[in-house]
């Protein structure tokens, strides 16, 4: 019985040996040293982040942005979607080349315009009323969702609205710009 039992605990001590990729100590003097490997595992997917739900929203002389409702403007839905969770920078950027946020028309006629980034509830600002610059970047540190398929009617919101009335003068034409978001981790 005796042996027995030395036995299973010697089974049981090679069973532990062998499991470990550690370097015991030895027992020897007055000091030991003894190693271990210390993995860290990745996430299983790497984090991503989206921009979703972008339309074509049409400013007109009688639309007002839901910011602003003293000028011409839009407001358009769009979703940020980050695997993580986490904080995001949004750029966004003009496509009109002018050092300004403009639509231009056909003939090189220009119409300045402001573009303002807010959360769902218009509590949250995060700015772009710029007059002076091609983009403009913003920290976004809350309101992301994790999946596309939370995206619902969208988690941020753009207002978009003219700088000035659209005065009755201006020639009847299309002014476009293409206007660029680019999201990335932080």
């Amino acid at each position: 019985m005796h042996s027995a039992r030395i036995l299973v605990a010697a089974i049981a001590l090679m069973g532990s040996a062998c499991a470990l990729a550690a370097s015991q100590g030895t027992a020897s003097g007055t000091s030991s040293t003894g190693n271990f490997l210390l993995t860290a595992q990745g996430p299983a997917t790497p984090r991503t982040v989206q921009v979703l739900g972008l339309s074509d929203p049409t400013l007109t002389n009688t639309s007002r942005a839901e910011v602003d409702s003293s000028n011409p403007g839009v407001t358009t839905a769009f979703c940020i979607v980050d695997t993580y969770s986490g904080s995001v920078s949004l750029t966004v950027s003009t496509g009109s080349g002018s050092g300004q946020f403009q639509v231009v028309a056909g003939d090189g006629t220009r119409l300045q315009y402001l573009i303002r980034i807010t959360d769902p509830t218009n509590a949250t600002n995060y700015g772009g009323d710029v007059t002076t610059a091609t983009s403009f970047t913003r920290p976004i540190t809350s309101g992301t969702v994790n999946n596309s398929s939370n995206c619902g009617s969208g988690n941020y919101k753009a207002h978009i609205r003219l700088t000035q009335f659209m005065p009755e003068t201006i020639p009847a034409r299309t002014y476009t710009d293409t206007v660029t978001f680019v999201v990335t981790p932080q």
